[in-house]
């Protein structure tokens, strides 16, 4: 089972999170609980008053480690007198949090429990008229208000009063709670219920306290069975293999169940403080569509239907899919009082319009596409009103697309918008043909192409990039921004020039050893700005599957790794939504929990990485690897595709690799390989049984072949391939020029810059690098590994043996 010990750290962040609840904060500010859509407290602290020695502190003060397991959330404190183990635990579907303390002390000593209650809807919802009072019977403080309809429970059992509490309103001077603690071994639990609830329920819910190790059990199994079920990653990268299981965890824990609106996907998880945004902590059909191409990609089907199913409640009349719903929509008039909010973005309704088609063609879900198909054409439908002449979606009508902030946010229309819908009707073109809607189909073809041609009126002649957007004067907005980078990643612009635009995100003025900047360097340009120079690994995973589908590797697993870098860095097993672009540390203001900053990452490890494309329509799984040339192994198990499951393992020795493909249910699939060609070399394909066709292309081949239950395919390789890896990020120094690199002919590799890296080559013929350039460690036979300097621009140039 996963388990992630993290080190101490004042800004440290720590989650436990249900479907229901929540307890979160950063390490010593105090924590907040809620039970959705009601915050019921904040800034709780816990403190300790030793008689023995007089002490009195707060328990952060002798923190000595944290285990996050998916379950649960275990801080140790360790004193020359004590030992306490915390566990903050959510479980998995109950509105209220538990507090749980392992105690072993050589003395007597006092805990004083201390927060404010709070007993508030989410933003922008608000109750008035709170009270509280203290109950002797239930050892804790009963917090409510007139209509009863929203109460909450905070006790500890033989807990005592500690301070002052108002009667028609709640005091200023923090709530407290006094329990004693004798000497030896105890356990004692603090507890937060309510919600949607009237005080005598919230005392049923505190019958929980009695079998809380069930339910701990319970959801360690649900964790368990969600890791077992989907796509497993095995390489030599452990940092890649834990980073990929916590990925789908952390995205996993951003479902919430609300009592009013139903089951869906949050966009993140972070501390509200003294307000009532808990971070992204609401729906965003935007965000679950962004998240769709990852999520697909390890197997949670599930997870993807419900969503859809969700979102498509709130569609609008006019078929337009909400932007956001706040997750206290459900009791006040949120899509129309609050409208500007519900309906904010022009990009939703595509990004629900592509997950549909994904789902569907990845799933094989045609009774479902079948039962949506009405509401999915009402949402096709929506923007037949906000084209002008050329087919362009206009951003001025419809909504905001890339940039919320900032003097170009209301373009006449941008490439990241219609790059997803031009996406989402690409993939919807085979999806209505399947569903005997011909006429549609060739529709939306014929769209396809009016936009595909006029979306290339966005590229800079002179600058040599795509433009993000061209304002209402028609005039190119001249800054290099990796905007372009999503409909590149989705396979849509002209591939010389994404070539051309993928390239320039590499100069230092966009480009930093923890990920590319939302805008290149210039006036526009402010680290901290969200639109204008911050680093989003939301962003950097697009540009990464872009990278791959252009043949640049190298750049696409940069991005990778730093991505997983920034996770360990953080070690809250989760990704910060923001970075600044000077440094490498998150903004004050980001999201500690964001799920689009992984799930764009998990997408450009299975998709980019990996090569994993699945089509459900013409049952055909391709498989298009662009590894690390360093990596002599690897394995992916459960990829779920048309009503059976895959396993496919890979092995390097020497020059030759072993590719095993296993078909786990013995469904009959095709599968398409396609092996890129090392540089200045070939490959030689061997197999002995079944038969296979192979189609020899000038970068590539193509194996196509029929799996019943198990292939085995080997070959050879002759050339050389070579990778780049980063090292000495943790403390993020500005870097203005970071590794750059390409190669200058067949023989020779420059790489420049003044940032430390790491580059690896593997080579099937024997090569000397010239030694008075750079020292080259040998690994193994044919597995170099080079160390990059500071400061000097180096080149690297091969010579083959004699044989060769």
């Amino acid at each position: 089972m996963l388990k992630f010990e993290t080190p101490i750290s004042h800004r440290r962040y720590v989650e436990s999170s249900g479907k229901r609840s929540c307890i979160m904060g950063y390490l010593g500010k105090g924590l907040e609980v809620w039970s959705y859509p009601v915050k019921i407290l904040r800034n709780l602290k816990t403190n300790v008053f030793i008689r023995k020695t007089s002490e009195r502190f707060e328990l952060t003060e002798i923190v000595k480690n944290i285990i996050i397991k998916p379950e649960f959330v275990e801080i140790i404190y360790v004193h020359p007198l004590l030992t306490i183990e915390e566990i903050l635990f959510s479980p998995l579907d109950f509105p209220g949090t538990f507090v749980i303390y392992q105690i072993d002390s050589f003395t007597d000593f006092e805990m004083i429990f201390s927060f404010f209650p709070e007993l508030n809807l989410m933003w922008p919802g608000a109750i008035g008229g709170q009270y509280s009072y203290w109950s002797n019977e239930l050892s804790g403080f009963i917090i409510s208000e007139p209509t009863e309809n929203f109460s909450a429970v905070i006790r500890v059992k033989e807990g005592h009063k500690n301070s002052y509490e108002g009667d028609h309103s709640f005091s200023d001077v923090p709530y407290s709670i006094h329990v004693n603690i004798s000497k030896g071994k105890s356990e004692k639990i603090f507890s937060v219920v309510g919600g949607i609830f009237d005080r005598k329920s919230c005392e049923n819910l505190l019958k929980l306290e009695e079998n809380i190790e069930t339910e701990i059990k319970k959801a360690e199994k649900h964790y368990k069975n969600f890791l077992s079920k989907t796509l497993s990653v095995e390489t030599p990268d452990k940092e890649l293999n834990e980073f990929f299981n916590w990925g789908k965890v952390s995205i996993l824990k951003g479902m919430v169940i609300n009592p009013v609106l139903g089951e869906g996907l949050t966009a993140g998880i972070g501390v509200s403080g003294r307000s009532t945004r808990p971070g992204f902590n609401w729906f965003f059909a935007g965000d679950f569509g962004i998240n769709t191409l990852g999520i697909l990609g390890y197997g949670d089907y599930e997870i993807i239907k419900k969503n859809l199913e969700f979102y498509i409640k709130y569609q609008r009349d006019d078929g337009r899919i909400p932007h956001e719903i706040s997750q206290s929509a459900g009791l006040i008039d949120w899509f129309d009082k609050y409208g500007n909010f519900a309906y904010l973005h022009a990009d939703t309704t595509a990004w629900y319009l592509l997950a549909f088609a994904m789902y569907v063609i990845e799933s094989g879900d045609f009774e479902f596409a079948e039962k949506m198909k009405e509401k999915i054409i009402k949402a096709y439908r929506f923007y037949d009103g906000f084209f002008d002449e050329s087919g362009m979606i206009l951003n001025q009508k419809a909504g905001l697309g890339a940039l919320e902030v900032g003097e170009f946010k209301r373009p006449k229309y941008d490439i990241y918008t219609n790059g997803i819908y031009l996406a989402a009707l690409k993939k919807l073109i085979p999806v209505m043909a399947e569903l005997k809607e011909e006429k549609l189909a060739e529709e939306m073809q014929k769209k396809v192409e009016k936009i595909s041609q006029k979306i290339e009126d966005l590229w800079i002649n002179d600058k040599n990039y795509y433009s993000l957007s061209v304002s209402s004067e028609g005039k190119l907005l001249d800054l290099l921004t990796p905007w372009p980078a999503f409909p590149i990643s989705l396979g849509l612009l002209n591939r010389k020039r994404a070539k051309i635009h993928i390239k320039k995100l590499k100069s230092s003025s966009i480009f930093t050893p923890w990920g590319v900047r939302s805008v290149e360097k210039g006036k526009n340009y402010d680290p901290l700005n969200y639109n204008f120079g911050s680093v989003w690994y939301f962003i950097n995973g697009f540009v990464s599957l872009a990278a791959y589908n252009l043949e640049d590797s190298i750049f696409g697993w940069q991005l990778i790794k730093a991505a997983i870098r920034a996770f360990f860095e953080e070690g809250s097993t989760h990704l910060q939504e923001v970075y600044s672009g000077d440094r490498f540390v998150p903004l004050n203001t980001a999201v500690a929990h964001q799920l689009f900053a992984i799930g764009p990452v998990l997408m450009a490890i299975l998709r980019g990485t990996f090569g994993i494309e699945k089509d459900c329509i013409t049952s055909t799984l391709t498989f298009r690897p662009q590894i690390p040339a360093h990596w002599n192994y690897f394995k992916l198990k459960n990829i779920e595709f048309n009503d059976t499951k895959i396993n496919i393992e890979f092995e390097r020795k020497g020059n030759i690799s072993t590719m095993k493909f296993t078909n786990l249910k013995k469904v009959p699939i095709k599968i398409v390989l396609s092996l890129k060609k090392p540089l200045s070399g070939e490959i030689n394909l061997s197999y002995s049984e079944g038969s296979a066709f192979v189609k020899d292309e000038k970068d590539e081949i193509k194996i196509c072949f029929e799996l019943k239950d198990e292939k085995i395919l080997q070959y050879s390789e002759i050339g050389f391939k070579f990778s780049v890896e980063y090292e000495n990020l943790k403390y993020g120094f500005s870097n203005d020029n970071p590794v750059l690199y390409h190669l200058k002919d067949e023989s020779e590799l420059h790489v420049l810059g003044n940032n430390n890296a790491i580059v690896y080559l593997w080579s099937n013929l024997d090569f000397q690098p010239k030694p008075e350039e750079l020292i080259a460690d040998n690994l193994e036979k044919k597995l170099y590994r080079f160390s990059i300097s500071s400061g000097r621009e180096l080149q690297v140039s091969f010579f083959k043996n004699k044989e060769g």
